[in-house]
């Protein structure tokens, strides 16, 4: 297991790590990678999408920035040095970044092909070596270093400027700078979709994702898209109205419970007891907490 940070230099690593193991399976002939995480969720079926990559299959999905270079250089910190330590991004300095290189980015959410990702690992193309190094010491590497080793490389005819989501930004509500304990920058982040989005998301061309959606924020527009790709589910079915979220895994050695956990937990327990107030001996003892 590789453990990342958000904005890390680390998180580029996993992403290559993981496109080298698909690489190495002898088992899977796949055409294309598409990184998820569980903030997605698939807005068209999976026949659609199938279909549509068949169509494309020599190309790479990605989606740009679209706007000033330099100024994506300067929001992004491009231009200075990052080294990751103890789980938090560090500006060390300024530099510079290279002059006959095209900077690119936008969304660290791709879809790229076997063969770019076949480049990607087993290249000894100096470009992409020296590429690989600079974006080691790179504040959110991921979110370029693929756009800018495709737009430069020789397989940059393939550059498709959409990474087949939806992505539901509203900057005012953001972006307030919630990274600043992990990173010595300030970060943003998509906001949640909800039911009165339903009709953007059914009418979003060539996507076949979208994010974020979060069932402990709503779960209506989950259940909705749902019944409008595969039909509506009886109202009785078990579990309709619930979900499921790990947020243990067997190796994890944090044992402790986080104060917002608990919270969560104690109301949850208060709701489904009618009770109130302050949690009983019993809550407080099974959660391990003084009462």
């Amino acid at each position: 297991r590789l453990v990342s940070i958000w904005g890390g230099a680390s998180l580029l690593q996993v992403l290559l790590r993981c496109i080298d193991d698909l690489l190495q399976r002898r088992d899977w002939d796949w055409d294309f990678l598409i990184n998820l995480s569980e903030s997605d969720y698939p807005i068209k079926t999976e026949e659609a999408l199938m279909k549509f990559l068949a169509r494309h299959r020599g190309k790479n999905f990605l989606k740009p920035h679209g706007g000033n270079a330099m100024r994506f250089i300067k929001k992004q910190g491009l231009d200075r040095t990052f080294v990751e330590c103890d789980s938090h991004m560090w500006r060390i300095g300024n530099r510079a970044v290279p002059p006959d290189i095209d900077i690119d980015g936008g969304s660290d959410w791709i879809c790229l092909n076997r063969e770019f990702s076949n480049y990607l690992m087993h290249s000894n193309d100096h470009l992409l070596l020296a590429l690989k190094q600079m974006y080691k010491y790179s504040l959110l590497p991921a979110e370029s270093f693929f756009h800018t080793v495709l737009r430069n490389g020789p397989l940059c005819q393939t550059f498709v400027k959409n990474n087949l989501r939806v992505t539901n930004w509203n900057r005012k509500l953001g972006c307030r700078c919630q990274y600043k304990h992990i990173v010595d920058w300030c970060g943003c982040s998509p906001n949640d979709f909800k039911p009165e989005d339903l009709g953007r998301l059914q009418t979003s061309g060539d996507r076949f994702f979208a994010r974020k959606f979060e069932a402990v924020v709503n779960q209506e527009i989950i259940n909705r898209l749902d019944a409008s790709l595969y039909g509506e589910l009886p109202v009785d079915t078990p579990g309709l109205e619930t979900y499921l979220e790990s947020i243990y895994h067997i190796d994890d050695t944090l044992t402790k419970p986080l104060d917002s956990q608990l919270t969560c937990w104690l109301s949850f327990m208060r709701l489904g007891s009618g009770q109130s107030g302050q949690p009983s001996k019993q809550e407080a003892g099974v959660l391990g907490v003084d009462s």
